[in-house]
């Protein structure tokens, strides 16, 4: 079996857009743990300062840059399909990286449920693997059937009597 490239994602949902896109974005309430750590270490660094404990204040404004950074990182890990190809694109420390697959290159949607999760990942005609998303498998297995879906019409010749 080949080597998966990527990672799942487990804190997306799918919203729908105009003519056969589909998107994964961040569900609100990662975010808002996100943006919770980054206040109460700010809040942290805030109380060590003025209590004159610098070292311990250091500590905890470290941990709000990298709080930030994972915010930041997390925001901007993106999964679209945008009617012709199927699109992730991150951020790294040496900036934007990007996966782009062709809906004709794509085989298959996988889906792999064990008990109540569920993993998708994209297989292509050449055997390569990209992660996607994990989660409830009955909300996973609704992305992979909408993500199957649009790939197949993408891919379908123009003029083509075939039905999927």
């Amino acid at each position: 079996m080949p080597d998966l490239h990527g990672t799942f994602r487990r804190d997306l949902r799918l919203v729908e857009g105009p003519q056969g896109t589909l998107a994964l974005v961040r569900r609100t309430g990662p975010r808002a743990l996100s943006i919770a750590l980054v206040l109460a270490a700010t809040a942290l660094a805030a109380i060590d300062a003025r209590a004159g404990r610098p070292w311990l204040a250091a500590v905890h404004a470290t941990l709000v840059v990298g709080f930030l950074f994972l915010l930041i990182r997390a925001e901007m890990d993106r999964f679209r399909f945008d009617g012709r190809a199927a699109v992730r694109r991150w951020l790294t420390l040496g900036g934007f990286c990007e996966t782009r697959l062709e809906a004709k290159a794509i085989a298959r949607i996988g889906v792999l449920r064990t008990g109540k999760r569920g993993r998708v990942w994209i297989e292509t005609k050449d055997g390569d693997r990209y992660a996607v998303i994990e989660g409830k498998a009955e909300e996973v297995e609704r992305i992979a059937a909408r993500l199957a879906n649009a790939v197949r019409f993408a891919a379908a010749e123009p003029g083509s009597t075939e039905v999927h």
